[in-house]
């Protein structure tokens, strides 16, 4: 049977086992802030990419069932990223879970949050000059987040995953794994 290294790529095709596929928790939120390489703000023309995709997962999270809340802090979200809110969009199931989107200028967050478990998986696109991982402090704050996972994607580019790995005990500064073609390629 062929694999799929598209599928591999995308964690679809998991017969095959790879650090690719694996999420690092990060108690250090600060590092997505300082992870994103080429994040500076620069003219979108040069720009080589589509955006950045952030993925954060909060646990032990406070809030996750309280609408306007999660309203607010998407909009703060947007705000300190640097890009216009054009709609928010949320609904809370009887069992008191939250999921919704905000759809922005230039991307998109989405959210599925489970009070019961205290859980929330927040998915945060932004092209442009816009910085999504300035979300990761907002989110960690707002739900008053016992840890905290994110994992980094540059979009529209070849494809290389970016995950935010807490810094050792050694060393101070944050530590970036490029995963391509299913192999660790380079850390920073």
């Amino acid at each position: 049977m062929a694999f799929n290294d598209t599928l591999f790529q995308l964690g679809m095709d998991l017969t095959r086992s790879s650090t690719a596929q694996k999420e690092e928790s990060s108690h250090a939120v600060s590092v997505a802030e300082r992870s994103v390489v080429g994040s500076t703000s620069t003219p979108r023309e040069s720009i080589s990419h589509a955006g950045y995709h952030v993925l954060i997962d909060l646990y032990g999270a406070k809030r996750l069932d309280d609408v306007k809340h999660i309203e607010r802090t998407l909009k703060r979200c947007a705000d300190v990223s640097g890009i216009r809110l054009a709609h928010v969009h949320l609904l809370r199931a009887a069992d008191g879970d939250v999921s919704g989107a905000a759809v922005l200028d230039d991307g998109h967050i989405s959210v599925q949050a489970r009070s019961e478990t205290g859980f929330a998986a927040f998915d945060v696109f932004m092209g442009g000059v816009a910085k999504p991982q300035r979300c990761v402090e907002v989110l960690r704050e707002a739900f008053a987040a016992r840890d905290v996972s994110v994992k980094i994607l540059q979009r529209g580019a070849e494809p290389v995953a970016l995950t935010a790995v807490a810094p050792s005990a050694k060393a101070q500064s944050p530590r970036l794994r490029s995963v391509k073609g299913g192999r660790k390629a380079k850390a920073a």
